[in-house]
This record gives C-alpha cells, sequence and structure tokens, in this order.
C-alpha cells in the first residue's frame, strides 16, 4: 500500500517534494494508512531506479528535489490501484497461533487480554467514527462520498473484530465454568 499511496500524491500533487507527501498523507489519510518520511523517501529512490519517477532539482539554493511521475511509474500506479480489488487474506490471522498454543497460557491472562483487545476495539471504534464526522463536516460533496465509503470500511472491520473478540471471551468465560 505504501507506493501505491506514494505514486497516487505523486501523480496527482506532482512535482512534489518528499517532504510535502508525508503532509499529505498525514493530512488527508493517515487514519488509514501510516507512512514515515524515512520510508517514502525509500520508496522514492527506489522509484527513481525503476523508471517510475522522474527527478526534477530546483536551481536555487538549497537544491530543492521534486519527483514527477512517469509514463512507467503511471502504468505501476494503475496496476497497484486494482490490485486492491483483489481478495486477500493473510493467513494465519495474527491471534491463530495463540489459540493453538493456548494450553501454554493461563487462562485469567488471556481472558484480561481479551478484554483489553475489546476495549482498544471499542475506542478505535469511537475514535474511527468521531474522525469520519469530523471529515464529512470539512469536505466537499465529492469528498464526503469517498471519506464516508473509506471511514464505513474500517468501521465494518473493527466491529467485525470487535464481534470475534467478544464472542471469544464469552467462549473462554464458558470454559472455566
Amino acid at each position: 500500500m505504501t507506493g501505491l499511496y506514494i505514486l497516487g500524491i505523486v501523480k496527482r500533487h506532482g512535482p512534489i517534494h518528499g517532504y510535502d507527501i508525508k503532509q499529505i498523507i498525514d493530512e488527508h489519510v493517515s487514519d488509514f494508512v501510516h507512512i514515515k518520511l524515512p520510508n517514502i523517501y525509500y520508496h522514492l529512490k527506489k522509484y527513481e531506479t525503476k523508471g517510475f519517477v522522474h527527478i526534477h532539482k530546483s536551481e536555487s539554493r538549497p537544491e530543492k528535489i521534486r519527483y514527477v511521475l512517469t509514463h512507467k511509474g503511471n502504468e505501476e500506479y494503475d496496476k497497484l490501484l486494482w490490485d486492491t480489488m483483489k481478495v486477500h487474506y493473510e493467513e494465519p490471522f495474527g491471534l491463530d497461533p495463540l489459540f493453538y498454543f493456548r494450553d501454554d497460557l493461563e487462562d485469567f491472562a488471556l481472558v484480561k487480554k481479551i478484554e483489553m483487545k475489546i476495549m482498544r476495539l471499542n475506542l478505535a471504534l469511537i475514535d474511527t467514527r468521531s474522525r469520519h464526522k469530523e471529515a464529512i463536516q470539512n469536505g466537499n460533496e465529492n469528498e464526503v462520498a469517498n471519506l464516508t465509503i473509506r471511514y464505513k470500511h474500517k468501521e465494518l472491520h473493527l466491529e467485525a473484530e470487535l464481534k470475534w473478540a467478544i464472542e471469544t471471551l464469552k467462549h473462554l468465560k464458558n470454559d472455566k465454568q
């Protein structure tokens, strides 16, 4: 996803400095992706080598480097964008090993960890809904539609994970009885 965001921002806002890419990510998509500045520059260098971006150097001092998407980079961006529609789930899911080796854990500690996970998921869901409400108040009509789709996607994932955690907690507590 990192590459998709970087190429997409260069396409939409180029010529652009690496730091400006970071600012756009922080201002517009930080609820959905977290990309650190060194990672942005790493990808830009890699994309320059692959011919996906071209460097424009300013003549002023200090010299500033701005990036522009090339035709090859635009093709890669389109490919990455459409690849997001491929259905893929990473198995095993993150907690699968935990339950495979459950016998090595104390039930009390496991219950407490699941309770903490439920609390964090509830807070994340509240935060996501709040950010969604705030974002649609500040956006134009087209942005609001796109933001609603993205936030709803995130909300549904959080709700599904929360439902799983609650059911798992009930199961764990019933096992103890």
